[in-house]
């Protein structure tokens, strides 16, 4: 702490020792204020009222077992949607209903099947590059649409939970060159929310401490003009802008009807996690992440998808829902995983239906956002190996979420090092045929 000529009376320092509990309300966001200086953002816009739901499925979704059953031999039941001609898989009744909202993109080739390295491509549209940490969708969802003034974050990643108790490291997304606020807020349990809401005493004693806080800050910030010091400062504003925000009540699903939080299912973090991004993007927080680890299924997903049922409820409960508030249009829901699994390659492990990694034709949805649903974009050969019409790349991917909310792709941002950057290459394309 710098010098000074004030001193702390006895009484402060006894609150002082009370401001502890402040740090765990803020540990939600100090650690994304703390990587950067604050940006020059007086020029930015306001939020436009878009929305943005993404579900990861981490591992590897089989697509074979979903979305796009290979016609040779039907080697999984499937049923009919909601739209005649267009069929899924039979473990996925309630998600079929949907299909009109639905965009399936069964033309996904990306190339990468190296876990770490595809999952980072899928978020951000970029393998990984050790001269520069490129930012995920959300981060510039959350720097393009998001308000600095906000009382709720603008990036909320939620942890599904695991669809087998086990998984493989997921992406985390981090802000790169867009600036250290733009770093998602982490729900790790969303029957629960976001934690450390209530201090551990009185508002009024836990707001004295907050205070005294502040002072200390400012004393320091007024004789070392640090930016990680700024930011720290600014993230403790912001912590308690939220706590005594009425928004907070976004986090707690307690307010829902029992009704509605049975039609998203109890039996697993997914539903939970669906309403929860519903509640969020009704708040007005521009990007919600939901991840679910698990996916990884060797040996085969045969046996293991149709004991999967809440991931069909939940999703469908979220497209009905939204539609049903009148969000959906304003609202782009979409379902990816880093890549898809194996088509039947032969004999032996990872080989079979569903069980190795498969970066060459896999399938991703998309719904709401201004998104045409009821269709299919892109088509493979009969056994599922090769995309015969409309591959769909990584750029291209990203290129369609930024045109459906409203995001700029070519934006120019720097890297603390001066780099001039933009979000996508200029070759990026949206899916023409979705809008």
């Amino acid at each position: 702490m710098p010098q000074s000529n004030e001193t702390l009376s006895r009484r402060d320092w006894l609150r002082f020792a009370a401001a502890p509990a402040l740090l765990p309300l803020s540990s939600w966001i100090l650690p994304r204020l703390a990587l950067a200086a604050p940006r020059n953002d007086s020029q930015r816009s306001l939020a436009k009222g878009k929305g943005c739901i993404m579900i990861f499925m981490k591992g590897g979704l089989s697509q074979h077992h979903t979305f796009n059953v290979p016609e040779r031999d039907q080697p999984v039941p499937t049923i009919e949607t909601s739209v005649p001609g267009i069929r899924i898989a039979e473990s996925f009744p309630s998600f079929a209903k949907q299909m009109h909202h639905v965009a399936l993109l069964r033309g996904m080739s990306t190339g990468n099947s190296n876990h770490e390295a595809a999952d980072h491509l899928m978020h951000t549209g970029y393998l990984p590059n050790p001269s520069v940490r490129r930012p995920s969708t959300g981060n510039v969802a959350s720097e393009q649409l998001g308000r600095l003034d906000a009382d709720l974050p603008n990036f909320v990643y939620i942890v599904g939970g695991s669809v087998d108790g086990l998984g493989v490291r997921p992406h985390r997304p981090h802000p790169g060159y867009v600036g250290a606020r733009h770093a998602p807020v982490t729900v790790e349990d969303p029957g629960r929310g976001l934690e450390f809401m209530q201090p551990g005493v009185g508002m009024a004693e836990f707001d004295a401490s907050a205070n005294l806080i502040n002072q200390l800050n400012r004393r320091y910030l007024d004789t070392y003009q640090s930016p990680g010091a700024g930011s720290q400062h600014a993230a403790t504003q912001k912590a308690l802008q939220l706590l005594h925000s009425n928004k907070a009540g976004a986090f707690d699903l307690g307010k829902e009807s029992p009704a509605t939080i049975e039609a998203y299912g109890t039996a697993h973090s997914f539903g939970k996690a669906c309403l929860l991004a519903r509640r969020l993007v009704e708040f007005g927080v521009p990007f919600v992440e939901i991840m679910v680890n698990g996916w990884d299924d060797h040996g085969g997903a045969q046996k293991k998808i149709p004991g999967r049922t809440y991931i069909d409820q939940g999703m469908a409960s979220l497209l009905a829902d939204l539609h049903d508030r009148g969000m959906l249009e304003s609202t782009l829901v979409m379902c990816l995983s880093e890549f898809g699994r194996t088509p039947n390659l032969g004999t032996g492990y990872n080989q079979s239906l569903g069980s190795g990694h498969y970066a060459k034709a896999w399938t991703a949805w998309m719904a709401g956002g201004g998104i045409k649903g009821g269709q299919v974009i892109g088509k493979t050969d009969d056994g599922g190996a090769e995309v015969i019409e409309r591959p769909i790349s990584a750029q291209e991917f990203h290129a369609t979420v930024c045109q459906s909310l409203g995001l700029d792709p070519r934006k120019q941002y720097e890297t603390p090092d001066g780099r001039p950057m933009q979000y996508l290459e200029n070759s990026a394309k949206p899916i023409a045929e979705l809008f």
